[in-house]
């Protein structure tokens, strides 16, 4: 409130646009902080009516547009904040951000090297940046997750705190070591991983407990590198307990179908496929591994519909 008065003093003592649109600025903030949001956006506002070029502006502009759920309108102003300020690191990571959840994937690539390489220790922009490259490099993708997780892990400062890995980031390492065929290395982070999320697997006979869905899904992975690993038992024992707690798997349905079929077991391998299309009508994966087993079967007509 001390700063909201300030302000408006300077912005009562002079008639200098620049002074006047600084001022306009720092009461928008002010404002913005006492969560006064409608005024913070009119004020925001005068500052760039008074001067367009004043970019800082557009930052708490950006900020109450994904407030208010418009990404692009939170795009424009972040866009416009730097083009005064192309160095803004939050701007580059914000547009960065919102041109991935936009599909702009050029774009969200280009803010994303350039927010890493002014500030080679922000984990979180090496992981944005990771999430765009995973669908156009894979090793690159699996360099930047790398990069974040060295950094998050790395020891802390004197006196600060050791950060927290999120089991989502060792997940990810995971699953694009599997891709690259480098399977002890996947292992080794799933094990991680399912350590960070509290995940331990079942025994036989055990029931499996999950804290949440991400839970979920790195056991789902993690069954994956089962069977990459040519271990199907094992694999097929983690989707089943998946089912037992989330019965609409369609995915478990599919791997299971899968898994059956390697093992020359079609009926059960149908019977799966049938269960996918049972949650979800339609599901165009489950109709095709439905029509593969017709064909293996030279069930040729209802292969064809």
């Amino acid at each position: 409130e001390k700063v909201l008065t300030l302000a408006q003093t300077s912005f009562h003592a002079t008639e200098d646009p620049q002074t006047r649109a600084e001022s306009c600025y720092l009461i928008g903030r002010a404002y913005h902080s006492l969560g006064q949001y409608d005024q913070a956006r009119t004020i925001y506002s005068t500052a760039v009516s008074l001067v367009p070029e004043f970019g800082l502006p557009h930052h708490g502009l950006g900020q109450l547009a994904l407030r208010s759920g418009q990404p692009k309108q939170a795009l424009a102003h972040f866009n416009s904040l730097l083009e005064t300020n192309p160095d803004n690191l939050q701007a580059l990571k914000a547009s960065g951000s919102l041109n991935l959840a936009l599909a702009r994937k050029d774009k969200a690539l280009e803010h994303l090297k350039v927010a890493t390489a002014r500030d080679p220790l922000d984990a979180d922009a090496w992981i944005e940046l990771a999430e765009v490259l995973e669908r156009v490099d894979t090793p690159g993708a699996l360099s930047a997750y790398t990069r974040a997780l060295d950094i998050l892990r790395a020891p802390p400062s004197k006196g600060g705190a050791r950060k927290e890995v999120p089991p989502a980031l060792y997940n990810n390492v995971a699953v694009l070591h599997m891709a690259a065929g480098e399977l002890e290395a996947s292992e080794k982070m799933f094990t991680q991983a399912l350590q960070a999320a509290n995940v331990t697997l079942p025994k036989a006979g055990e029931n499996l407990v999950l804290p949440n869905k991400e839970a979920a899904n790195i056991v789902f992975n993690r069954a994956q590198l089962f069977e990459a690993m040519r271990l199907p038992a094992l694999a097929c024992a983690l989707y089943q307990s998946l089912l037992s707690l989330f019965p609409n798997y369609v995915e478990c349905h599919l791997r299971l179908a899968q898994t059956r079929n390697q093992q020359g077991d079609i009926l059960g391998a149908q019977t799966e496929a049938k269960k996918a299309l049972e949650v979800s009508p339609g599901h165009t994966d489950a109709l095709a591994v439905l029509a593969q087993l017709d064909m293996q079967t030279q069930r040729w007509e209802d292969a064809r519909e």
